[in-house]
Order: structure tokens, then C-alpha cells, then sequence
């Protein structure tokens, strides 16, 4: 079973661009543009892997962070 990676970023091109890498290489990308969605993906599908960007809207990564320990 691939792993499965949250990627939290706002910028679609970038975001989408990193989805597709991290595809290329076996891994289950969950993609969120925003802190909310963000934890709400985390609860849902429990990543091993999360890559958060920390200037986003809503809530900044360091709020995300601190939610997700």
C-alpha cells in the first residue's frame, strides 16, 4: 500500500505539480489549499507524511501544526 502524504499548499500550479511528483514515485497525495481542510483531511485519511506550507489562509502551517500534535 503506498503511503499516504498530505499537501497543504495554496498555490494550485505548485501544489499540482507537487502532486504529481510525489505520484510518480508510489505515494497517495491528499491535497488541501487551506489550514481547515487541511485538519479535516489529517482526521479523515491519517497520513505518514505531511508537507504544509505555512503561509496559508485561514490558518497559517504553525496553528495546522500545533493542531495535528
Amino acid at each position: 500500500m503506498p503511503p499516504i502524504v498530505l499537501l497543504v499548499e495554496d498555490d494550485r500550479v505548485l501544489r499540482d505539480l507537487i502532486t504529481l511528483s510525489l505520484s510518480r514515485v508510489d505515494c497517495r497525495v491528499i491535497a488541501a489549499d487551506d489550514g481547515e481542510q487541511a485538519l479535516a483531511l489529517a482526521q479523515e485519511h491519517r497520513p505518514q507524511l505531511v508537507l504544509l506550507d505555512i503561509l496559508l489562509p485561514r490558518l497559517n502551517g504553525f496553528e495546522v501544526m500545533r493542531q495535528l500534535n
